[in-house]
Formats: structure tokens, C-alpha cells, sequence
């Protein structure tokens, strides 16, 4: 069982049976205990005011560098027009927010307290979790795809666009998914970038991959 596995399992042993079973203190499931509770309230629910800001705010984040070709964490590329302005201009570091459920969006805090939603720059990639980009790095590092040709990578399992779709389990799929080596690959991180002319900004020791 893989952890999101486990995180499914588990949502569904508490929604699912807990709560929806008679509780031996309450005599009732404690579903229907809330709902009678939140009826009985004189005064309604304090909610957030902004549910998607309340969640953002506890996910976890990382600091990075605006290259001149996007945003890099995880060894993923992410651009959207928005990080043009800062794109290789600055050596700034900035917040990214990230949801470890699916890295297919990261967040990017501005000071202004503005958020930016910035998505893969391969929008052809299917959304995938944290745990299993890193198998799927695994996996991949221990197939040697570096070493490999390129062209041994056009497989079935990549073009149908689901890695749940595809005849092996999830890691393994979705490290077919991501397994061509170019600069939207998990690793591309881990190889060498082909070197570009540079602009002339001011080098920073801060910037990291």
C-alpha cells in the first residue's frame, strides 16, 4: 500500500464508516450529532472568508529563483506569462506553495501579498503527487533512462495520457509518463542544461535549482 493509498483508505475508514456509524457515547452516528448540534446554533458557522486563501496557507512552500526559462522545483519546469517580468531579471528569491496531492500547480507569493497560479509548462503532463514523482524518480534512475536513447522511450503507456490507464501499477506509470529527457522530465534537474547565452544580471549564490 503507497501512502496516498493509505491517505485514501484512511479518509474513507473515517467518513465513510466512522461517522456514519451509532457511537456508543452518543447513541448516534456522529454525523447526525453535528448536524443536530450546527441546527441548535443561535449564531452561524464562522467559515473563512477566502476557503482557497485558508487552504493555501497551510501548505508547505519552497523558495526559488525566476530563470530565464520559468520556475524549477521538484526538477519540473513551470511557466505561465505572468513570471515574464522577473524571468532571469532578478535575483530574488520568492515563495512557491505547493500542494504535495498534485503538482501540477504551484503558487507564487508576491510581496504585495499578491498569489500567482503557475502550471506545468508541459501542459500535456498529467497531474501527479508528490509521493509519486519521487518514485517515479526512483524508478526511472534505477532503469538508467540517462543512458538510454531517447527513442526507446515511445511507448504505449505514454500516449495515452492516464497514467491509471496504463497495463502496471502507478509509479511505474507515471515514470513511463515522464520518462522522455528533455527539460520537462523529473530529471531534468539531474542532467546538465545545454548552455544558452546568459543576461547580464548580477550572479547570486541564493539561487537554487
Amino acid at each position: 500500500m503507497t501512502l496516498d493509498e493509505l491517505e485514501r483508505w484512511l479518509a474513507l475508514q473515517i467518513v465513510g464508516r466512522y461517522h456514519a456509524e451509532v457511537h456508543s457515547a452518543l447513541l448516534l452516528p456522529p454525523r447526525t450529532a453535528w448536524n443536530d448540534a450546527v441546527a441548535a446554533r443561535v449564531d452561524p458557522l464562522r467559515l473563512p472568508h477566502d476557503p482557497d486563501r485558508f487552504c493555501r496557507d497551510f501548505l508547505p512552500f519552497n523558495e526559488r529563483c525566476i530563470r530565464r526559462d520559468g520556475l524549477h522545483l521538484f526538477g519540473i519546469r513551470y511557466w505561465d506569462d505572468v513570471l515574464s517580468p522577473l524571468a532571469g531579471r532578478s535575483a530574488r528569491q520568492v515563495r512557491v506553495k505547493f500542494d504535495p496531492r498534485d503538482l501540477s500547480c504551484v503558487y507564487v507569493e508576491q510581496e504585495d501579498g499578491s498569489v500567482w497560479p503557475v502550471r506545468f509548462a508541459a501542459l500535456d503532463r498529467p497531474p501527479i503527487t508528490l509521493g509519486e514523482h519521487r518514485l517515479a524518480r526512483a524508478a526511472l534512475r534505477e532503469r538508467g533512462v540517462r543512458s538510454v536513447d531517447e527513442n526507446w522511450f515511445s511507448t504505449p503507456s505514454r500516449s495515452n495520457g492516464d497514467c491509471w490507464k496504463a497495463p502496471f501499477s502507478r509509479p511505474e506509470a507515471c515514470a513511463a509518463m515522464w520518462s522522455e529527457p528533455n527539460e520537462h522530465s523529473p530529471l531534468a534537474g539531474d542532467r546538465p542544461a545545454r548552455r544558452r547565452p546568459r543576461l547580464k544580471t548580477r550572479p547570486s549564490s541564493t539561487c537554487r535549482p
